[in-house]
């Protein structure tokens, strides 16, 4: 569980957030590993990763029983290990919903064993259990670290119209077309007019609105035999 230490029976040293088990008792790795490893941190972030591992703490609980973790990591038990961490990232990943903060769970939790791991291994002498260990403390850390939960596949915006789509809006916006929604005349025409420049032209809406009023010019053409429309040039300074 997390708690939050701020008695004034407490030492200044010792204030903080701390994860402890049902019973009270601080989880011995956890505490250790926030005095030292992220103890430089900011105390939202912190706080942040502590909750991570917990979830961790929590996980291996249910798994194998009270203490399961502490009791894995201490004994450098990485049948454990493994079981508690794969069971863990398939929870995760199993989620109806998964987002950018379920990644950050599994990473924490990763590198947090990986750290108690390392510290162990290296405060102990070599020996045939010990190379075994980091061998599998090496093969562990590898298979992980390529694991990343899966996030929710962003909505792709919509890049083209479909052509239905473009023939209904020609039809509708027609200035002639009963159903069009403008009532005034002029403003039917500027909407047309606007439609056709930012479809054909490629025309974003800022872009339209930066336009002079004499951008778009008309005349008759007589082979046509009808009004037609063109962008006069505009000279950029």
């Amino acid at each position: 569980m997390f708690r939050q230490l701020y008695g004034s029976l407490v030492p200044a040293a010792l204030r903080g957030p701390v994860l402890v088990d049902k019973t009270g008792i601080p989880r011995y790795w956890s505490a250790i590993w926030s005095a030292t490893s992220i103890a430089q941190l900011a105390s939202s972030t912190l706080t942040q990763k502590l909750r991570y591992v917990e979830n961790l703490y929590q996980h291996a609980d249910n798994l194998l029983g009270a203490n399961a973790l502490d009791d894995a990591l201490s004994g450098f038990d990485d049948e454990a290990l493994a079981a508690i961490l794969e069971s863990w990232f398939i929870s995760i990943r199993n989620q109806p919903a998964v987002t950018s903060a379920d990644e950050n769970r599994w990473q924490t939790g990763l590198g947090f064993v990986t750290d108690v791991i390392t510290w162990l291994s290296s405060a102990r002498s070599a020996d045939d259990r010990l190379r075994h260990i980091e061998e599998r403390l090496h093969r562990l850390s590898s298979l992980y670290s390529q694991l990343h939960v899966r996030r929710s596949a962003a909505v792709e915006a919509v890049r083209s119209l479909p052509a239905s789509t473009v023939e209904a809006l020609y039809a509708l916006l027609d200035p002639e077309c009963p159903k069009n929604p403008f009532l005034r005349m002029k403003t039917r025409w500027r909407v047309y007019v606007a439609f056709v420049l930012m479809l054909h032209q490629g025309l974003r809406r800022g872009e339209i609105l930066l336009l002079p009023a004499d951008a778009v010019k008309s005349a008759y053409d007589h082979k046509l035999k009808r009004g037609r429309f063109r962008k006069r040039k505009i000279k950029h300074v």
